[in-house]
């Protein structure tokens, strides 16, 4: 969670110095809807950490009759597991899908815009 905060700050200081420094324009610039991307994908990421707080630390009655009912999970050992169990189980998937999804729009953002910045059509 530290490097996220980190790295937020970081992309909207460069946010800042790049709109100080760069030539006034009526449109946005191609640096500047890079930047904004990154900051997008950042507040993404924080989206999903806090998703995966909330799914550990949910105290609801679902889960506590979950893993007293007959249908719950079972370890190896065929123990039904805790609710605390379930809900960890449960978060390290939504993080595996994150982990997997999120790098993938990220390389697909990235060829998309470097396509259309250095493209065939010869504007830059």
């Amino acid at each position: 969670m530290g490097l996220l905060v980190t790295l937020f700050l970081v992309i909207v200081n460069l946010l800042s110095s790049i709109m100080t420094f760069s030539p006034t324009s009526e449109n946005i610039t191609a640096i500047s809807a890079w930047t904004l991307a990154c900051i997008v994908f950042i507040f993404a990421s924080f989206l999903g950490y806090a998703i995966i707080l909330v799914v550990l630390y949910q105290n609801n009655e679902f889960m506590s009759r979950l893993a007293n009912s007959k249908v719950a999970p079972k370890n190896m050992f065929g123990i039904m597991n805790s609710p605390w169990d379930v809900r960890k189980a449960k978060a390290r998937k939504i993080d595996t899908v994150l982990l997997i999804i999120m790098p993938i729009l990220f390389m697909c953002f990235n060829v998309y815009y470097w396509y259309d910045i250095f493209g065939s059509d010869g504007k830059y």
